[in-house]
């Protein structure tokens, strides 16, 4: 089939556990959302550790347990918290960080590389679809019509952009671009295109509006980049993309690769061209802006971070450590503000919480679920690739279930080409 027809004209029994996913997908865009038990415990999480209870059961009792993800996952956390426990630095809420790495990530990540074997790829298509529809739309009416439970209690300078339930909008940006374009991929993959195009372009139209409505620009950064890798490692699947708009001509576009990087050669020049034509207060990036970035923001933040994670470059300092230093420092050069509790790029900021171990972790998680013939694989690992250089995006839920998602994939991927079929004699 080439609808949204297949597995969805079935009775399945994936539509229980689709109803359970978009509950919790929904409920984690809505951060503010807290429980009233002393301590900051989010509704969305409380969820999610629900859902994997109800998965973990379901999965224990038909022993379709994948023990070696679940238990290496909660062993490398509790190592990692371990290191931390064994630092003699300043910390600040560690408890909170060992709880996310010991229980709530694999957890996460055990949600996500089930999400498939649950469900079909027509059904997780309509969870993350209409996940994102309900979420563009409570962060519009959350932008006009405050709700004070479901929103931060913002300053001034962060109230302009669009955030949603988010404390910024850097956040709402990161959830956008990755449902976006995990959806897309897995159309592309499975050739999955409704037979009315309108609602999905209309879809698609919104959520890449609201983040252009949120004013931050890595997303499209870490858009650009995995489209662009995708070109390059599989450009086979655009041919199902071409299907999209013409289902009767199946011919595969050729040298594909080439004719995107002549559309990269003419945006670039035509975005400076848009950015010079702009007031100076309007302008996307300016020599002063980056200047300003480099001195007082995150360059500032950077050179803290290689001169800390050098004292200590093996064992770290500890979870905690950043909010300790960055948060209550003295200098106001270090760039990250108060209240902080991560620095900008994610895998830093884990070398210097639990040293090289948590880097390697860190880094080899991604290479575990990256697979160059997967293109959901490729398209939504680079994106949370670049987005974890430019944000701390590894400290979200979302980063380790859509990372859960792509292992998946990518397994999926190896084992069809492990598959050789054996010729009749």
């Amino acid at each position: 089939m080439t609808t949204d027809q297949r597995g969805a004209a079935s009775t399945s029994p994936g539509r229980g556990w689709a109803g359970l996913y978009f509950v919790i997908l929904y409920l984690l865009t809505l951060p503010a959302l807290k429980l009233p038990i002393g301590f900051d415990m989010r509704v969305g999480q409380v969820m999610l550790l629900v859902g994997f209870i109800a998965l973990w059961l379901h999965d224990l009792l038909r022993r379709e347990v994948p023990w070696g993800i679940l238990l290496g996952s909660v062993g490398l956390g509790t190592l990692l918290s371990g290191i931390s426990l064994l630092s003699p630095y300043p910390k600040v809420k560690e408890l909170v960080f060992i709880i996310k790495y010991v229980s709530l990530y694999p957890a996460t990540f055990y949600l996500g590389y089930r999400l498939l074997g649950r469900m079909t790829v027509a059904q997780a298509i309509w969870v993350l679809e209409a996940t994102l529809f309900v979420a563009c739309v409570t962060s519009i009416v959350l932008h006009y019509y405050p709700v004070p439970f479901l929103i931060h209690e913002r300053p001034e300078y962060l109230s302009l952009a669009l955030k949603g339930s988010f404390w910024e909008q850097g956040s709402l940006a990161f959830f956008l671009g990755l449902f976006f374009i995990t959806a897309l991929a897995l159309r592309i993959s499975e050739t999955l295109w409704p037979r009315n195009k309108f609602y999905l372009l209309a879809l698609y139209g919104l959520a890449l509006g609201c983040a252009l409505a949120s004013r931050n620009k890595s997303v499209w950064l870490a858009l650009g980049a995995a489209f662009l890798l995708a070109g390059f490692l599989n450009p086979g699947a655009v041919t199902a993309a071409y299907w999209f708009w013409d289902r009767a001509n199946t011919r595969p576009l050729r040298r594909w690769g080439r004719r995107f990087l002549v559309l990269v050669a003419v945006m670039i020049p035509a975005l400076a061209l848009y950015n010079a034509s702009l007031e100076p207060s309007e302008k996307i990036v300016t020599f002063e802006m980056l200047e300003h970035k480099w001195e007082s923001e995150r360059g500032a933040a950077l050179r803290a971070s290689l001169r800390l994670i050098a004292e200590e470059p093996w064992l770290g300092k500890g979870f905690g450590f950043v909010a300790a230093y960055f948060g209550t420092h003295d200098e106001k050069v270090i760039g990250l503000g108060e209240d902080v509790g991560n620095i900008f790029n994610a895998f830093l900021d884990i070398w210097l919480s639990v040293g090289v171990l948590g880097f390697v972790f860190s880094l080899g998680l991604v290479v575990l679920c990256f697979d160059q013939r997967s293109l959901v694989a490729v398209l939504v690992v680079t994106y949370l690739f670049v987005r974890a250089n430019l944000n701390p995006s590894a400290n979200d839920e979302y980063y380790y279930f859509f990372l859960g998602l792509c292992y998946a994939a990518a397994r999926s991927s190896r084992a069809k080409r492990a598959f050789i079929p054996v010729a009749a004699s």
